[in-house]
């Protein structure tokens, strides 16, 4: 049998069975204990791996597990731990079905009026006082009428603490387990106030566990995503921050480690309940945990405003830089044609110059046959056999003349297209322009500028 002392969590789920042998499921010592059937399992393996239980499978999956059942008061517990539960800082002790202590260890000594030796044999309601009439009195007393394990947690005042009771029947009486939880309690009376802290903090606030599963998310989080606080808890970041999250969350931790800093900051995509995304500033680091495990708490805020603003500055940076370089393009053009001698020398500077600018890739003057309704080219530059088997039609009929050059024909105004991949009117010419690379959205906004310079 291997001997090793129990840790306290062991002793706790210990003390959910008693010496009968009656077999518990996982379910129900999960019950008890207010734990979760994962943790559960893993404390009672520990306890048959001790020999302090036993355990055998039931049907296709699940599994009971009870405690060698022992002849009377004499054999409570097995040999060596006796004496290990009278050394512990946890209270233990236990009743007949007359409510008279058969068994107290040294810390629930402290609970009785007088010696250990006085109280056992007397009525428990007559050695603790202080008792009665509290919440553990009434889950002792159901647990004894019921013969159904329960658990309480609540102040005891004689010992100035908050405690928690795992109460156990059996037919010849209780086990009652106790287990001194005032700092925790304490703890989580902080936690509270942290928490109403935070809920009242504009942005959003997450919690992720070793798993990259949320643990905790405040009001604004929940407002954010447009999910539940109930459907994002155990969920997966990426349920959120979208299937790119493991990645960059890999990259943004190598960095952190790299530079020694503790806050990464960046820009990353929520993604909401209503299949939206947007953008969110994103402040996170790293959160110990238990043990060796390692989680991250995050607060995120919304900077879709902040974003399309800085886009509307870059846009008007680029017109800016397109109207400098349009000025600079006409002024170089009137230079040029300053002293042609003859309007096709006058065009032919024109054309070069716009060519050879950096706001367009080509440019060709016409003029139209009225006969034909079609444009015949007089002068061109920069265009590389684009137009050799073109026919630019301005006939109003001729879906053919439905670009710039056919609307400003019509018109007699200046006609622009800014992405002939967006505009249906284009599709005639689509397999045309594609081999020049002229329908790539940067370059058609400058092939589309102005009437003369594209079909």
């Amino acid at each position: 049998m291997r001997s090793e002392s129990l840790t306290d969590a062991l002793r706790e789920t210990l003390a959910v069975f008693d010496g009968s042998g009656e077999p518990r499921t996982t379910l129900e010592v999960a019950d008890c204990l207010e734990l979760g059937r994962r943790s559960t399992y893993a404390r009672l393996e520990r306890l048959v791996e001790r020999d302090r239980l036993e355990t055998k499978r039931v049907g296709a999956n699940a599994r009971v597990w009870w405690k060698p059942a022992t002849n009377g008061p004499a054999k409570a517990t097995p040999d060596g731990l006796e004496e290990e539960i009278r050394r512990i800082n946890d209270g233990f002790f236990a009743v007949d079905d007359r409510w008279r202590l058969t068994y107290v260890n040294d810390a629930a000594a402290a609970m009785v009026d007088g010696t250990e030796a006085e109280a056992l044999g007397q009525r428990l309601w007559d050695v603790a006082p202080g008792l009665v009439g509290t919440t553990f009195e009434t889950a002792y007393r159901e647990a004894m009428e019921t013969q159904e394990a329960n658990s309480v947690e609540a102040y005891f005042p004689p010992l100035e603490g908050w405690y928690r009771d795992i109460v156990h029947p059996s037919p010849s009486g209780l086990s009652v387990y106790f287990t001194d939880v005032t700092e925790r309690k304490e703890r989580e009376r902080t936690l509270e106030r942290y928490e109403r802290i935070v809920e009242t903090v504009g942005d959003g606030i997450y919690v992720l566990d070793g798993d990259d599963r949320f643990t905790f998310v405040n009001d604004a989080f929940v407002s954010m995503t447009g999910y539940g606080r109930e459907e994002l808890l155990g969920s997966s970041a990426e349920l959120v921050f979208g299937d790119e999250f493991e990645e960059t969350a890999a990259e943004t931790w190598t960095e952190l480690e790299s530079t020694n800093r503790s806050v990464a900051v960046l820009e990353e995509r929520l993604h909401g309940a209503d299949g939206e995304s947007f953008v969110v500033e994103s402040r996170f680091s790293r959160l110990e945990l238990e043990g060796s495990e390692r989680g991250r708490v995050g607060v995120v805020r919304d900077v879709t405003d902040r974003v399309e603003y800085e886009r509307e500055l870059e846009r008007q940076r680029e017109q800016l830089a397109a109207v400098t370089s349009l000025g600079e393009v006409a002024n170089e053009i009137v230079h040029a044609i300053i002293g042609q001698p003859t309007r096709e020398d006058i065009e032919e500077a024109v054309c070069e110059r716009l060519a050879n600018s950096d706001s367009y890739l080509f440019a060709w003057t016409g003029d139209v046959d009225t006969a034909t309704r079609t444009v015949n080219l007089r002068t061109e530059a920069g265009v590389e056999g684009y137009l050799d088997e073109v026919t630019i039609s301005v006939d109003p009929d001729d879906d053919r003349s439905r670009g710039p050059t056919g609307r400003a024909f019509r018109s007699g105004e200046v006609q622009t297209t800014r992405d002939v991949d967006a505009d249906p009117r284009y599709e005639p010419w689509r397999d045309h322009i594609e081999p020049y690379g002229f329908s790539r959205p940067r370059r058609s906004r400058s092939l589309t500028r102005v009437p003369s310079t594209a079909c």
